[in-house]
C-alpha cells in the first residue's frame, strides 16, 4: 500500500514465501523435537484440490515493484511454531 503508484507495473500482486509438503513440515519438526516421529495420512479430496494448484506462484513483479521478500522459510516457521504451540500449552496449564 506504500508503494508509489507510479512504480507499480500492475495493481494485482502474486506473494510466495515457500512451497514445501507435509512430509518436510513434520522432518523439520522432529529435527527440533528429538524422539517425536510425527505422521500423517493424506485425505484424498485434498490432495486433488492441491493437484489442480499451480505448482510455483510467481512473484517476481511483487520483488521488483516494492521489493517484497518473504520473512520466513521452513526452519524459521517451525520454530516459530513450535514456540506458538508452548506458550499455548503453557497458559493452558495454569
Amino acid at each position: 500500500l506504500a508503494a508509489p503508484v507510479t512504480q507499480l507495473s500492475r495493481r494485482v500482486f502474486n506473494i510466495a514465501a515457500m512451497t514445501v509438503t507435509a512430509q518436510e513440515i513434520a522432518t523439520s519438526i522432529e529435527r527440533r523435537l528429538p524422539g517425536v516421529t510425527l505422521r500423517f495420512e493424506p485425505d484424498e479430496t485434498v490432495v486433488k484440490l492441491l493437484a489442480s494448484w499451480p505448482v510455483e506462484i510467481d512473484d517476481r513483479a511483487a520483488r521488483t515493484d516494492w521489493n517484497w521478500l518473504p520473512e520466513y522459510d521452513l526452519d524459521r516457521t517451525a520454530d516459530e511454531f513450535l514456540a506458538k504451540l508452548k506458550r499455548e500449552f503453557d497458559r493452558n496449564l495454569k
